[in-house]
């Protein structure tokens, strides 16, 4: 059978091992393709959420702790050639790194999808780099010098079966479950806590919308690795008296549950690629208030589903937040066109064909 008709045999390397965005985009596009008949191989670290995710599927599982060191390597690319891949795809990192010896030493072609900006030697190599937003193609073009036609734009896809929208009852028993009022006006931010998500804003925001005599909480999901930045967004907390409107839960796994509680979701990121979470809420039926990161432009350009903000324009968010907590029924619309931005934009049928579409471009040159 021909290259371009037959199924294919594809080898995922993650590098990453707790649930995040990286996992969870890789979880839907593995679902679809095992579902569009293909071949399946993850190779992944000890105690990986996403391995546990797909345990009933028929993967091939390859369990490794993924040291760049020549045995670690050895082994797992005699593996995959030996499974006879058609093609690997790496995500993270470490993964990036096997991908880019891979494509050197060996004869797979290598497609590695961008789920972070950073400055490093191996995308070069790689035969294709997936980018899920138009800032992050141009920053790897730009800082890694990887060249245009060897940059595909493809948005993470996202199955928005898997989050229905929030009726009046979920977000009452959410808020009853929470402790929180349920006639206030309120926001929330999921993710690590840390700079690049910025939740620093998320409470400058809240300060705000009290000063503007808006009823108002602020929900944050997620931990915090730097202690430091912790301490500086528990200072301001409690340097603007709102100790009684933040809620810090931690770390959770029933994240898209939690959003029910919500009545408009904020993003405060410097930096994002495929902000997950924030399509996570819009696929809620949320009305979105963000920074202009990512796919964001793409997703809500027009005003679809939200605003978009200059990092740091708190004022303006507060602005804009300020009109959905006095108007139900601009947030009601908003958040329904923010789950159709979903459902025709990121669908699973429509983003995984481009995504195979690539592979298939890699195998035949």
């Amino acid at each position: 059978m021909p290259t371009s008709d037959r199924p294919l045999r594809i080898a995922h390397i993650l590098s990453h091992t707790a649930i995040n965005g990286v996992g969870t985009s890789l979880a839907v596009l593995m679902r679809e393709q095992h579902a569009e008949g293909h071949t399946l191989m993850l190779v992944h670290r000890p105690n990986c959420w996403l391995a546990e995710q797909l345990a009933d599927l028929p993967v091939e599982f390859l369990e490794a702790p993924l040291h760049t060191r020549y045995r670690e390597l050895y082994h797992v690319g005699d593996t995959i050639r030996s499974w006879r891949a058609d093609v690997i795809h790496t995500h993270g990192s470490t993964a990036h790194k096997y991908g880019a010896i891979y494509r050197v030493a060996g004869k797979i072609p290598i497609v590695a999808t961008a789920h972070a900006c950073h400055f490093q030697l191996h995308w070069v190599f790689n035969n294709r780099v997936i980018a899920p937003s138009q800032i992050t193609a141009d920053y790897h073009h730009r800082v890694n010098r990887v060249r245009r036609r060897n940059l595909r734009i493809i948005h993470h896809a996202f199955d928005v079966t898997t989050a229905t929208v929030a009726t009046d009852e979920d977000r009452a028993t959410q808020r009853a479950d929470l402790g929180l009022p349920q006639d206030a006006f309120v926001m929330g931010m999921t993710g690590d806590i840390c700079r690049r998500k910025n939740q620093l804003d998320c409470v400058a925001v809240l300060a705000a919308l009290r000063d503007r005599g808006v009823d108002a909480h602020l929900v944050l999901i997620g931990v915090g690795a730097d202690r430091e930045y912790v301490g500086e967004i528990c200072q301001a907390i409690e340097d603007k008296g709102l100790q009684d409107r933040v809620h810090l839960l931690g770390l959770r796994f029933d994240v898209v549950d939690l959003l029910a509680v919500l009545d408009a979701y904020l993003c405060t990121s410097v930096h994002e690629e495929g902000p997950i979470a924030t399509l996570e809420a819009m696929a809620r039926g949320l009305p979105i208030i963000t920074t202009r990161i990512g796919c964001m432009p793409a997703l809500l350009g027009d005003g679809r589903g939200g605003r978009m903000f200059e990092v740091g324009d708190n004022s303006g968010m507060a602005d804009f937040a300020a009109e959905l907590a006095r108007d139900p029924e601009m947030r009601r619309q908003l958040g329904a066109a923010a789950r159709a931005t979903i459902v025709k934009h990121l669908a699973p049928a429509a983003i995984v064909p481009q995504v195979e579409a690539v592979y298939r471009e890699v195998i035949r040159a």
